[in-house]
């Protein structure tokens, strides 16, 4: 009897272990996006916060007719926990002297990259690289840090295509992290300079 209940207990575990599987996120669905001469995939099941973006630089008093050397667009996830932010600059109408080095690029992305991550509360950087994206020089640096009181991490990416500049900031709550933290890799491997 005893033997019976052992192989009952046995089956009932095996039973719960197949049919009670955790819960497992869909896989997220991508769309394709196209700002400036830059084609990226985004998650295509994210709010379009474009419009608030636009006004957020207005009422932060953005200089009129910045539309003529930037172009941006960004998306949060449904829950708010997560954001994407892209932004693609016309260096030679916004003035810049032509990067030409390695060295020059990594100043610019870096000063550019401090200048807008204004929106992180004291933001930590964690990895900062050179790499390339669609054979092209880029840096990239991964941070953490607050955003309204939630910890949030993040990737931060200023890639070089001719006078142009493209800029992305990924981030996400730290309690999302593992469900959202791969989105970015996604971004990232899907961009392409026309």
């Amino acid at each position: 009897m005893r033997a019976l209940g052992i192989v009952t207990l046995v089956v009932l575990v095996a039973f719960l272990g197949v049919v009670c599987k955790p819960a497992v996120e869909a896989p997220q669905a991508y769309a394709s996006h196209e700002l400036r001469g830059v084609s990226f995939n985004y998650p295509s099941g994210w709010i379009d916060e474009t419009q608030e973006a636009i006004n957020e630089m207005t009422e932060a008093g953005i200089e009129p007719g910045w539309e003529e050397y930037m172009a941006l667009t960004a998306w949060t996830d449904p829950s708010g926990s997560a954001g994407l932010f892209v932004f693609v600059f016309d260096l030679e109408a916004m003035k810049v002297p032509e990067l030409i080095t390695d060295e020059e690029k990594q100043a610019f992305a870096g000063a550019f990259m401090g200048g807008l991550m204004t929106e992180v509360e004291t933001p930590t950087l964690h990895r900062q690289e050179e790499i390339r994206v669609s054979g092209e020089w880029a840096w990239e640096a991964e941070f953490s840090g607050t955003m309204e009181g939630l910890a949030v991490k993040g990737h931060s990416l200023t890639a070089f295509h001719g006078r142009d500049a493209f800029w992305l900031m990924y981030f996400a709550e730290d309690i999302v992290w593992d469900k959202l933290g791969g989105v970015y890799d996604r971004v990232k491997q899907s961009i392409s300079f026309d």
